[in-house]
């Protein structure tokens, strides 16, 4: 965790990394939705940035739509019955 994200994003980007996965320094990606919008506009293409601690219902809903970036990361559990 870091007290500025926006300044620890550009020392990312510094470091020639590709993406960054992010709760938006808050529980979960859905909390921290405004600041992820913000580091995907700061980022200006330079860094692809992942919401990450996306539940799967928020996924289901849609809630994550207008975070305005490509890519996400979740797991997914499935179940297999076996008769």
């Amino acid at each position: 965790m870091t007290k500025d994200i926006y300044s620890a994003l550009e020392r990312v980007i510094a470091l020639g990394c590709k993406r960054v996965l992010t709760s938006g320094g808050e529980n979960t990606a859905l909390e921290g939705a405004p600041c992820i919008a913000k580091m995907v506009e700061q980022a200006d293409g330079r860094i692809t940035v992942m919401p990450g601690a996306i539940s799967s219902f928020q996924i289901k809903q849609n809630c994550w739509h207008w975070m305005s970036t490509a890519r996400y990361r979740c797991s997914i559990s499935l179940a297999f019955c076996c008769h």
